[in-house]
């Protein structure tokens, strides 16, 4: 399709209409000086001793899952952390990982939530004690107690587990399976060693791989589910375990692989209505391509072309896109027979 310049931002005009906002990290002090009164913990200080039963129970969990017949060179532990307000990253990222030995390693949800890699379990076990002496100060009355104030800004945390990790029933897995991989930016070192176990791994289960190492993910050629909980439940280096299940791969006319899907989309060449969808970006290398305006100069930062969210994440933009052009009822029918319930045509 042709460029649409008509369909471009002005981007003067809307660029100079952003406002100025900053991330918050528990309450203001303006406010605190308003509101002397002191605040009941009761409820946080229930649902935190619910997480610290719950989380002590998985860990022992998960150790009793793994394979000890793997050499595999670390066990890390992962948290997920969700906080009463958004997290500012270049200010406690350090605290975190110096006082607690969580080093902080994604954000999600306007980083109100974290996943954090304990890589000290000594200076963990300081902020389990914390959380503990915070349960004890607000449910038992005892104030002899300390604590860290950041526990108050902390609504939940729980163990990353395997279930977590995996974003698709193993029975339907499809052909192509992607191992997103979690950065441990203050332990590069240790991320590639846990990688290269892995690939070894793979490798000796005779699985066919790709190691996308810009977008720090792997992409395994039919795997079965067997191996697909091994590597989940032992390999503590993926954050998402997610497929593309209406992919098919066949030869091409020259004998080698290429990639196909499960479905061709009739009704291209139809005066379509055209959606923007204004996201992370729109993979191109999807069924989805023909219907795209192959325009790249439509962005403020990036390609849109490329869907990507932050630093080396997989974006969401194809999906949303999949969802306004294909409907609900080709999802619905699992994408069988024809498909030509399209809605709209989109950049």
């Amino acid at each position: 399709m042709a460029n649409k310049s008509h369909l471009k931002f002005l981007s003067e005009k809307q660029l100079s209409e952003i406002k100025d906002f900053k991330y918050n990290y528990g309450f203001d002090s303006n406010k605190e000086d308003e509101d002397a009164a002191p605040k009941n913990y009761f409820r946080l200080a229930t649902s935190l001793r619910v997480d610290i039963t719950r989380f002590t129970a998985d860990v022992e969990e998960k150790k009793n899952l793994k394979d000890t017949t793997l050499e595999i060179p670390y066990n890390i532990d992962y948290v997920k952390i969700a906080f009463q307000d958004q997290f500012v990253i270049n200010k406690y990222f350090q605290d975190y990982y110096n006082d607690f030995g969580l080093e902080a390693t994604a954000f999600y949800d306007f980083a109100k939530k974290g996943l954090f890699a304990v890589v000290d379990r000594d200076k963990f076990q300081t902020f389990i004690t914390n959380v503990n002496n915070f349960i004890l100060h607000a449910l038992d009355n005892n104030q002899n107690v300390k604590y860290s104030n950041y526990v108050k800004y902390i609504s939940g945390f729980k163990l990353l587990k395997a279930n977590d990790i995996l974003k698709v029933r193993l029975e339907n897995i499809g052909e192509f399976v992607y191992l997103s991989l979690i950065d441990l930016p203050l332990d590069e070192a240790v991320k590639q060693e846990l990688v290269q176990s892995l690939i070894a791994y793979i490798e000796s289960s005779g699985i066919v791989y790709k190691h996308d190492v810009e977008n720090d993910r792997i992409e395994l050629q039919n795997p079965i589910p067997e191996q697909i909980q091994k590597i989940i439940q032992n390999f503590d280096i993926i954050e998402s375990v997610t497929s593309s299940a209406f992919t098919t791969i066949r030869p091409s006319e020259f004998n080698t692989v290429q990639r196909q899907f499960g479905f061709d989309i009739q009704n291209v060449g139809d005066d379509l209505p055209i959606v923007g969808i204004v996201d992370t970006g729109i993979a191109h290398q999807t069924a989805l391509a023909p219907l795209i305006i192959d325009d790249t100069t439509f962005t403020l930062a990036g390609s849109p072309l490329i869907d990507q969210a932050g630093r080396n994440r997989l974006g969401h933009g194809t999906a949303v896109a999949g969802l306004v052009a294909l409907g609900r009822l080709n999802h619905r029918n699992n994408f069988e027979n024809e498909v030509r319930q399209m809605q709209s045509c989109f950049l």
